[in-house]
């Protein structure tokens, strides 16, 4: 910059101007600052875009990590509950053949138990055992009948006496049954088993006495008394 006096009488005049041969300069005439502003204002706007797509990429994978979590436990819920309801169907498969089907029952209880008609006089334990005693009161009915009946003591589930598909008699609660009377020829045809509730509250041919025709008699009362199961 260049200030030119000139004397005008008795004032004096000043001119500003420019120095000649001194080229301006481009930070006088502003660009390299403008330029810097510029490039710093880029630098923090890629800067901002960088951190933005982070932020992006870190959602997205938390995103990702909570749906794959959320479908490993929609699994696992769907599974337990196929186990679940295939163990129900097992088990009410297996309830329906045992209550149902008399040959799944009979594999269930085995064969009945082989026993003498003296080993319940002496009122002996029994194979399953169970203690039952047998007292015998002669001429209580008619020659060509005999009479039975049964006698809970300190036993409650239930217990009953057949001869093949005739029930004789049953109790139950520590109760006694009434007094049966049977012909002496059905009481040869089907014998005479003794039953009782087990498992489940099935009812269970137990005992097959193998010499009750010989031993019991026609006209006399038998009542088998159940003291123990």
């Amino acid at each position: 910059m260049v200030m030119l006096v000139t004397a005008t009488g008795d004032k004096v005049a000043y001119r500003l101007g420019r120095s000649q041969g001194r080229p301006r300069t481009q930070t006088a005439r502003g660009g390299a600052i403008r330029g810097r502003r510029h490039d710093r204002r880029r630098s923090d706007t890629d800067a901002d875009g960088a951190a933005d797509a982070m932020i992006e990429a870190k959602a997205t994978q938390s995103n990702l990590e909570e749906v794959l979590y959320m479908h490993g436990h929609v699994m696992i819920t769907h599974f337990k509950k196929y186990v679940f309801y295939k163990l129900l169907l097992l088990t009410l498969s297996i309830i329906f053949l045992v209550f149902y089907e008399p040959g799944i029952q009979d594999a269930f209880a085995g064969s009945s138990h082989k026993i003498s008609f003296s080993t319940l006089k002496k009122g002996s334990a029994l194979p399953d055992g169970d203690v039952i005693r047998v007292d015998v009161a002669q001429n209580y009915t008619s020659d060509s009948k005999i009479a039975i009946s049964l006698q809970l003591s300190g036993v409650t589930w239930w217990k009953g006496i057949q001869s093949g598909n005739i029930v004789l008699c049953q109790a139950q609660d520590s109760q006694s049954s009434t007094v049966t009377t049977i012909k002496y020829e059905d009481l040869k045809a089907g014998g005479v088993q003794l039953w009782k509730a087990k498992g489940l509250g099935r009812h269970w041919d137990i005992y097959d006495i193998t010499d009750a025709i010989s031993q019991m008699k026609p006209g006399n009362l038998y009542t088998f008394v159940w003291s123990k199961d």
